[in-house]
This record gives C-alpha cells, sequence and structure tokens, in this order.
C-alpha cells in the first residue's frame, strides 16, 4: 500500500463519519468538507500529497489551509467536521501500517507532530469548556445556532 491509497482510505472514512461525500463541486458545503481534511493532514502530510488526493493543485490546498481561520470562526459544519477529521488523522499516525510514511520536510519527526495535534485538541477543548461556562451567549456561538443559517 503507498500513500495516496493510505490517504484515500482516510478521505473515505472521514467522508462516512460526517455523512457527506465530496463530489468535487464548488458548493460551499463541499469546499468546507475539503477543506477540513485538507486542514487537518497539512501538517502531516507533503502538500502534493494532498492535493493529489483531492485531484487539485499543491497551490489550492495553500489557499484552503489560508482559509482555515475563516472558516472555523464562521461555520459550525466546517468546525464539526475539522474535529472529526483531526481525530481520524491522529488515530491513523498511531496506527501506520509498514512501509507507509507521513512527514514533511522540515517539520521534525512523526512522533513530534502527534504531539502537536494532541496539544492542538487539548487547547481547543480547553477553549470550549470556557466558552460553555461563561454564558448563554456564548453557548450559542460554541454551537452555531446563532438563528442564521451558517
Amino acid at each position: 500500500m503507498d500513500i495516496q491509497h493510505y490517504l484515500q482510505r482516510l478521505k473515505d472514512r472521514y467522508e462516512d463519519r460526517v455523512s457527506l461525500k465530496y463530489d468535487g463541486s464548488r458548493r460551499r458545503e463541499m469546499v468546507e468538507l475539503k477543506s477540513a481534511m485538507v486542514n487537518a493532514l497539512s501538517t502531516v502530510v507533503h502538500n502534493v500529497d494532498v492535493a493529489k488526493l483531492y485531484a487539485c493543485d499543491r497551490t489550492t490546498v495553500l489557499h484552503l489551509c489560508g482559509q482555515h481561520e475563516s472558516y472555523f470562526m464562521n461555520s459550525k459544519s466546517y468546525r464539526h467536521q475539522y474535529y472529526i477529521a483531526l481525530e481520524l488523522v491522529n488515530e491513523s499516525l498511531m496506527q501506520l501500517p509498514p512501509g507507509i510514511e507521513f512527514g514533511r520536510i522540515g517539520r521534525g519527526d512523526i512522533v513530534q507532530q502527534v504531539k502537536q495535534i494532541n496539544q492542538t485538541i487539548t487547547f481547543l477543548n480547553e477553549v470550549k469548556d470556557v466558552i460553555k461556562n461563561n454564558g448563554r451567549h456564548n453557548q450559542i456561538y460554541l454551537s452555531g445556532d446563532t438563528g442564521a443559517s451558517d
């Protein structure tokens, strides 16, 4: 099994978990679906490999990474999809089959990358707890239920 087959299996698991299949269109829900997985993978996999997974150019991957903060702040569905993608990437790093190596030049070894992902997840869970404890207004923001559509 090579890296592309492994990433495709990971992408399929992700789409199953979020109950949405990427169709290649430019509809917002598809862009956010793709962006969440791209952003979760971009810290541990070369951008070229991520681009091949979605049959796009490397610069598209870079653009989606640049849009992460905006999607994360403004879209409940993106936040949900990103958390699932992070969880799956983290699990996959711990269970790599022989012959599959994730890694990016200059980003350190895979163990350090997994530690970084775990620290990010811990930090985000702490932020979520703080927001939940600061009143109803923040709970509404966290849930994304503002009365307006995403």
